[in-house]
């Protein structure tokens, strides 16, 4: 718990080096695996090749830890998670959409992790990197709002899709190393 209110409050230990999303992805997928359980299944679609971002291996780990539980828990009776990579380049409009709303028109390296779950409404959407806030009774609060301070540090941010009963899709955008 006092990881992710560091990670919030942007004070935890950060080590950002050139680093390769997909690699760090794949060497997450034992862990993640272990911890979403074997009633949901996980599919990777990374792009190859993907440029580098600076960033902190172990804090992009734990994003990509607590989007997979986040969305193993939107599955209660098992799904699918999607992890995908790809290079984007996000105009004004498409940046003004993310979080949080400093993010600059650009070129990024996406993540997007898609989940086949319950989904949000526009309510719950709207709170879900607020700090303690959950729909879930043995819930925290904390993940998602560790995933954005993770993500200001990296100066990245992130814009959800979902929709009640089809599911929510995640996208994540680091700047691009080039």
């Amino acid at each position: 718990m006092i990881k992710h209110l560091l990670a919030y409050a942007r004070t935890g230990r950060h080590n950002p080096q050139p680093t390769d999303l997909n690699a760090v992805i794949q060497d997450s997928l034992i862990f993640v695996g272990s911890s979403v359980g074997k009633s949901c299944e996980l599919e990777l679609k990374l792009s190859k090749p993907l440029d580098a971002i600076v960033a902190d291996r172990s804090q992009l780990e734990q994003i990509v830890l607590n989007l997979c539980l986040n969305a193993k828990q939107a599955m209660p009776r098992g799904g699918t998670i999607v992890i995908t990579t790809r290079r984007a380049t996000l105009t004004a409009a498409q940046a003004a959409r993310c979080m949080p709303y400093d993010i600059r028109p650009g070129d990024y390296v996406e993540m997007v992790v898609m989940d086949t779950g319950c989904g949000m409404d526009d309510a719950t959407r709207s709170r879900i990197f607020d700090p303690f806030f959950t729909t879930k009774s043995d819930g925290h609060g904390l993940g998602l709002a560790a995933v954005l301070g993770i993500l200001r540090q990296h100066h990245a941010a992130a814009w959800v899709e979902s929709e009640v009963g089809k599911g929510t899709k995640m996208h994540v955008f680091f700047p691009a190393k080039r």
